[in-house]
């Protein structure tokens, strides 16, 4: 049984919604944890978010003459947004030594991130990272040689704040 005291939008107990959604109406409400203990900045849950993003692969020096297949996703959550790539060169031109994505979904704030990703075909590790990241971060391989094999899918992960 539900009981309302007062102001018709006060309730006490749990909330059940049977058919539909919860809608936050107005821009930067959402779900306010700050009932709970703790000493952070912020306790309010106002965005998530999943798409899809388009990343654009450039190599470290030179350029590719092909890339044949370059895609993502992400999730945002917060203020944390969790990036997933995946990409092909057909053609590496003159690139060499590693590559660059950028074009990202959303701005980081400036800070420094890490990610991993591999290569299909030898799944030889692939570190990634952005220091100062802001709207695009780098990959190279744990040993130096360059991640990028022609017609191979690399992968990978990266999680960045905005």
């Amino acid at each position: 049984m539900l009981k309302t005291v007062g102001n018709p939008s006060t309730r006490f107990g749990d909330q059940t919604i049977v058919n539909g959604n919860l809608v936050i109406g107005t821009s930067g409400k959402g779900i306010d944890f700050s009932a709970t203990p703790g000493t952070g900045t912020s306790e309010l849950l106002s965005d998530y978010e999943e798409g899809t993003w388009t990343p654009t692969v450039a190599p470290i020096t030179g350029a590719y003459t092909t890339v044949s297949v370059a895609q993502g996703s992400y999730t945002k959550i917060g203020r944390q947004v969790a990036l997933r790539f995946n990409f092909t060169v057909s053609d590496k031109g003159l690139g060499v030594g590693g590559f660059v994505i950028s074009n990202l979904p959303f701005t980081g704030n400036g800070s420094s991130y890490s990610g991993s990703g591999f290569n299909s075909s030898t799944a030889a590790g692939t570190v990634l990272y952005g220091v100062n990241l802001t709207t695009q971060f780098e990959g190279y391989r744990y040993d130096g040689i360059d991640p990028v094999v022609i017609n191979q899918s690399q992968v990978g992960t990266i999680t960045y704040f905005v």
